[in-house]
């Protein structure tokens, strides 16, 4: 979140590895967040069917989406909690 309180990016287990290969290949020490997070989120709407989401889950291989509701960050959802809604 920026100042604004507005997303800039999610960091994400993808990200992570991504990260712990990068420095152990270059040597290196850890970096910033920022620069291994995904800059470009996808989101969805809180209002959005629990049917819709998880077809959008299925189509993508994103394991989280950050939830917003009238402009403002309001929660994460991932695949796990679409399952237990329905276990």
């Amino acid at each position: 979140m920026d100042e604004h309180n507005k997303l800039v990016g999610m960091f994400s287990e993808k990200d992570a590895l991504k990260m712990v290969v990068e420095t152990a290949y270059n040597q290196s020490s850890v970096g910033r967040v920022s620069e291994f997070m995904t800059e470009q989120v996808v989101h969805v709407a809180a209002d959005m069917s629990v049917v819709d989401l998880a077809a959008q889950f299925q189509n993508s291989a994103v394991r989280s989406f950050p939830v917003y509701q009238n402009k403002e960050l309001v929660g994460i959802i991932s695949r796990t909690d679409i399952l237990a809604c329905h276990g």
